[in-house]
């Protein structure tokens, strides 16, 4: 089904976020052009395209990095007209950037409580601001440990981590902060298979437990496999809204390309 102007969502249930016509453009580059879409409560939306067809651009947009040069992003029904970072965050939206958003000076356990460090549960420690490092080490173990990384790695600094365990830590605290909506950019791109395995369970428990999910990614067969649709962007405007158990992995990439596939002789 190619796009319309309604944002809609397959599942009939409520619209965590809708983007209504939203554009964004730099200079004289535009990022989007009027993409309208909503995802719901539950469902697990896909978002592929080539480079530079707009999909991180659409992630910091709905997550508060860029504001929309038009067009209206709503959050939990309400109209979202000075969206920031932090509002966004306060409304349920975590973000797992590409670059992952790690300080490489910090230990695991800094970088997941990053401005959402626990105060110690004294009096005189909430008044004098004494950070509760037990309380915030014990949470960031049970954290990690549904990805299975050790205790070993919570001292360590992020610089210190291999390429699959700065990915992890940064899924681990999109998620351990009980979000309303995760807008994962390429969240198994520098996993292992089992990482990446990991990974794919864990959207599919959120979206069982009503988180909704956008998922961006090269690997349509990840895609496919995780999704319940398929937003299509090419060139900044969504070209195919898509209902992944009745497209193919050839039919996405026509979209995305332009192109039907040239059938292939044995």
């Amino acid at each position: 089904m190619t796009a319309t102007g309604s944002p809609g969502n397959s599942s009939g249930r409520e619209s965590v976020v809708e983007l209504h016509g939203i554009g964004k453009h730099f200079d004289r580059t535009r990022a989007l052009s009027r993409l309208s879409l909503g995802v719901a409560r539950g469902e697990v939306v896909g978002v592929v395209g080539d480079n530079g067809a707009g999909k991180s651009t659409l992630l910091r947009t709905i997550g508060g990095v860029y504001r929309p040069d038009e067009g209206e992003l709503y959050i939990g029904g309400a109209l979202q007209e000075n969206l920031t970072p932090v509002i966004a965050q306060r409304l349920g939206v975590e973000i797992i950037h590409q670059n992952l958003g790690l300080i490489d000076t910090l230990n695991v356990v800094a970088n997941l409580f990053l401005n959402r460090e626990l105060s110690h549960g004294s009096r005189i420690g909430r008044t004098i601001g004494w950070l509760d490092r037990g309380a915030m080490t014990r949470e960031a173990g049970q954290a990690l440990s549904r990805f299975g990384l050790p205790e070993s790695v919570l001292k360590r600094s992020a610089r210190q981590l291999s390429g699959g365990q700065r990915q992890m830590v940064a899924v681990a605290r999109a998620v351990h902060w009980h979000p309303k909506i995760v807008l994962m950019d390429e969240p198994t791109a520098a996993l292992a298979v089992e990482q990446a395995r990991r990974v794919l369970e864990l959207v599919r428990t959120l979206a069982n437990s009503g988180i909704a999910i956008l998922f961006v990614s090269h690997d349509i067969g990840n895609v496919l496999e995780v999704t319940d649709r398929v937003i299509v962007l090419r060139h900044g405007t969504k070209v195919a809204d898509l209902k992944s158990d009745q497209t193919s992995h050839a039919e996405i990439v026509m979209y995305m390309t332009g192109h039907a596939l040239e059938p292939t002789s044995d």
